[in-house]
This record gives structure tokens, sequence and C-alpha cells, in this order.
């Protein structure tokens, strides 16, 4: 089960939105719920985060300064901002500091679970590319290449030898 963390100042849509993706029938997520920034980055610090929601508007920090803090210590963690305050300039800020998406409140509970599942899916894909590249650099780094070339001393494909030719006439 994936874990989504909300930062979102306002009590009162954020105790709606956590329970409703919290209290389904057969639970895709375990749903964290702070009211602050600080709060989210000790959460981050102490708990396995698949994926955080955060408010734009937010007492002692934005979400974009949340979102500069959470690329300090996990940067692969995504990030989705929402605000009932969008602008083209805010939201054009959020995804070049690295957010996964920006949403406009009020927000559809169905939207917003779609949402949290396109993340996670481009979040699980980005992890899997990731190891796969290690895999690929362990397998075939440059240590681990062993080469011979026919104008290198000794050559041979098996006895170490370069093979012999006839010359034509």
């Amino acid at each position: 089960m994936g874990s989504y963390e909300t930062a979102n100042s306002d009590r009162r849509r954020r105790s709606p939105d956590a329970a409703s993706l919290r209290d389904q029938p057969e639970p895709k997520y375990a749903v964290l719920t702070c009211g602050d920034a600080p709060r989210a980055l000790e959460i981050l610090k102490g708990e396995e985060v698949s994926l955080l929601v955060t408010d734009m508007k937010m007492p002692g920090m934005s979400g974009l300064g949340l979102l500069r803090e959470i690329r300090k210590a996990a940067p692969e963690l995504p990030v989705i901002i929402m605000t009932a305050y969008g602008t083209v300039e805010s939201a054009v800020q959020a995804m070049k500091e690295g957010a996964a998406d920006y949403i406009l409140k009020p927000i559809k509970m169905d939207e917003m679970e779609i949402l949290i599942e396109k993340t996670l899916a481009v979040s699980r894909l980005e992890d899997e590319n990731r190891e796969m590249k290690l895999e690929l650099k362990s397998i075939y780094g440059a240590e681990n290449i062993i080469g011979a070339h026919r104008s290198w001393p000794g050559w041979s494909i098996s006895s170490g030898r370069s093979p012999k030719r006839k010359r034509r006439s």
C-alpha cells in the first residue's frame, strides 16, 4: 500500500479529503495528515512516504517552500501542489521546481484519486528505470569490459596468439 501525505492548512478541507481516501472499504493508501510545512518535513524524516500533496498557502512556509525543502531531502518524492489561489505564474514556478502536478481547488475526490494513481504510477516507473540503469551499469560498465584487438601483441580469439595467415601471391 502506498503512503500518501497531505499538508493542508485548512483543517476543514484536510480532514474530509484525507478521510475519504483513508476510509474507503478497501483503502489504497495509508494517509498521513498535517497542518503545516514543518510538520510535513518532520513526518518525512520518520515515515516512508510515496507521495506528498500540499497546499500552496500554509502558515510558516508556502507549498513552494516545502517543495524546495523536499527536493533537498528526498529529490525523487513526487509532490502535488493544490491551491485555491492559482495563477499561471505559480503553476509554472511549481512545475519548474519539480512538482509532479498542480491542481486548483475545489477538488473532486474522484479526480484526486486518478491524479494520485497517475502520479504514483509515473513515480514507480521512474524508480524502476533508475534501478535498471544501475543494474545495467553494474553488468556492462567500463570496469566489466574485457577486450582484445588484433593489433595488440599476442591477440587471439582462443589461444592468446594471433592466427597465422597465408599470404596470397
